[in-house]
């Protein structure tokens, strides 16, 4: 069964959610402990194994955007953030500090469910086929949705993860933005225009802290294509 952790002060809309997502059989847990103090809720998160997390972005004394970032550097779970601003650069900044998809209120529980379906599917189901993949110079880890290079390891989003082994599978060739958007949306991730921009950057970034500068060529216009190195090149930069 899947877990699912509620972060929302809205009493109404959370306790709406949990009633409806347990109809269709999850286990959903509600925190409201909201203070100062932002312990309580990584404790929760880090004691159970939720399956995923639906974040709000207006919380009572403190930053969901700030949640979310707080929660990314130690889990890789999903996030899914929930929002009362439709603005775009909310949405492309919760998906750059971590969430793997963003709702604004109000949204149908259709929608949500939907959403919620197709992000489980791409990080536990029938679409998570758990793989590694090595070369001379990297492994891609499917099993912990990391990339491993020189001792060093890196850990993606469930999203980072998706687009990577695409690029990486296609090594040497262009990947257009409409492939990867395409293969994303048929693996059950919903993912559009302004969000593969945002999570190559994401990815370009995460990368370069275990020193793979640059390997990811923007082809402007078009897309997206992977170069790593063999072993024994010289890294100029």
């Amino acid at each position: 069964m899947y877990k699912i952790l509620i972060i929302e002060d809205d009493i109404n809309i959370r306790s709406i959610i949990k009633q409806h997502l347990e109809k269709y059989g999850y286990s959903v847990h509600i925190f409201s402990d909201f203070n100062n103090n932002l312990s309580p809720i990584l404790k929760i998160i880090s004691e159970d194994n939720f399956s995923l997390i639906i974040l709000d972005i207006n919380l009572p004394y403190m930053d969901g955007f700030h949640v979310c970032k707080l929660i990314r550097e130690n889990h890789s779970t999903p996030i899914l953030m929930l929002s009362a601003r439709d603005s775009t650069m909310d949405q492309i900044h919760g998906l750059h500090i971590g969430a793997d998809d963003y709702m604004t209120k109000p949204f149908s529980l259709d929608h949500l469910t939907m959403k919620i379906n197709a992000l489980l599917r791409r990080s536990y189901g029938d679409y998570s086929q758990k793989r590694t993949h090595m070369n001379d110079t990297v492994i891609l880890n499917e099993k912990t949705y990391s990339l491993i290079y020189g001792g060093n390891e890196v850990e993606f989003t469930k999203t980072e993860f998706g687009l990577m082994e695409i690029l990486y599978n296609n090594h040497g060739e262009i990947v257009t933005r409409n492939e990867l958007i395409e293969a994303l949306w048929e693996s059950g991730m919903f993912i559009e225009d302004n969000t593969l921009t945002v999570n190559i950057t994401r990815i370009k970034n995460k990368l370069k802290t275990v020193g793979l500068n640059d390997i990811i060529k923007t082809k402007r216009g078009i897309g997206y294509m992977i170069l790593f190195k063999k072993s024994g090149d010289v890294d100029g930069n």
